[in-house]
């Protein structure tokens, strides 16, 4: 729904409990850990996330060697957010050896092969290797599209980074292509006034902007400014981004801090 602030109390709750029962060291602990860095990094509180991703990964790690499939998904969770704390020489290696092992122990065109092409593709654009990251992101949507059908949020995720490579290598029109599909995919699959959707509209908004289509592109970016600055705060990097993008459509000046 959304509503990541109402969710964390419970997530912190099943995670006391699974603790309390079974132990810090058990499998199904390092889930609920999982859980809760999930939440803590959707909420841009990234160096609260980071350290829990890495307790996950050490007890799966002891739990199940170092070949499973649980221990691929805690690589792959750490990757992506040390690559969201701008940390792309550290996410690459462990995203890495995530789509690896989901090599090596899932079925061929596996949604979680798809999420691990995803996740290398972006640290490549991040890294400077924009066609190397292109041609991951296309091979991911096509597994992704194959495994999950075309309209699963996983595809409407890895468009709007298809969308964010295109921007960067001044290809707007093409930008606009992969992110209005993807505001499309969220606009179905998830309620107004959740944070996700709003950042599809503020991607579709930019890459309308780039090809000078400012009318469009207000239209676009409709309430994702103040949906993100309700759900995440208005000092979260995504919300600047949107109060940012706003401001140059509508000429009004920034607060200050913004």
């Amino acid at each position: 729904a959304g509503d990541l602030a109402g969710a964390e109390p419970y997530y912190r709750l099943a995670l006391a409990a699974t603790g309390k029962r079974l132990g810090e060291r058990h499998p199904d602990y390092a889930v609920q850990v999982n859980n809760v860095a999930s939440l803590l990094e959707d909420r841009g509180r990234l160096d609260d996330a980071a350290p829990l991703f890495t307790q996950s990964l050490a007890v799966r790690r002891a739990a199940y060697g170092e070949a499973h499939p649980a221990v691929a998904r805690a690589l792959h969770n750490l990757a992506r957010v040390e690559l969201a704390r701008g940390r792309a020489s550290a996410a690459e290696p462990l995203a890495s050896e995530a789509l690896a092992l989901r090599r090596r122990l899932l079925a061929a065109g596996h949604a979680e092969i798809g999420a691990s092409l995803a996740l290398l593709g972006e640290i490549r654009a991040r890294q400077g290797r924009p066609d190397e990251g292109e041609r991951l992101l296309v091979e991911a949507l096509a597994v992704q599209r194959t495994a999950l059908g075309a309209t699963h949020p996983q595809a409407a995720t890895t468009l709007l980074q298809l969308a964010a490579l295109c921007l960067t290598t001044a290809r707007p029109a093409q930008a606009e292509l992969y992110a209005a599909e993807a505001a499309a995919i969220r606009a179905e699959r998830l309620p107004a006034g959740h944070w996700l959707r709003a950042m599809g509209d503020v991607t579709r908004a930019e890459a309308l902007l780039a090809l000078g289509r400012s009318r469009d592109a207000r239209a676009a970016l409709g309430d994702a400014p103040s949906v993100l600055a309700e759900r995440l705060g208005a000092q979260d990097r995504r919300a600047l981004r949107a109060a940012r993008l706003s401001a140059r459509l509508t000429g009004a000046p920034m607060r200050a801090g913004a």
